[in-house]
C-alpha cells in the first residue's frame, strides 16, 4: 500500500513540474551574453595567473 501511494506521489509529482526545457535554461546566469564566459573564464585562468605569481616572485 505504501509502495503504491509513493509511486503515485512520485509519478504525479513529475507531470504537474513545469520545467523550461532546452539547452541552458536550468544554468543561474543568461547564457547569451558574456557572463558565463567571465563567470567560468576567471574560474580558468585563477591557477595559471597564481602560477605565474609565484614563478616571477623573488
Amino acid at each position: 500500500v505504501l509502495e503504491q501511494a509513493v509511486r503515485r506521489f512520485t509519478i504525479s509529482t513529475i507531470r504537474s513540474s513545469h520545467y523550461a526545457e532546452g539547452p541552458g535554461k536550468n544554468l543561474p546566469m543568461g547564457n547569451t551574453n558574456g557572463e558565463m564566459v567571465e563567470f567560468f573564464g576567471s574560474g580558468l585562468a585563477f591557477p595559471f595567473i597564481t602560477d605565474r605569481h609565484q614563478i616571477l616572485k623573488k
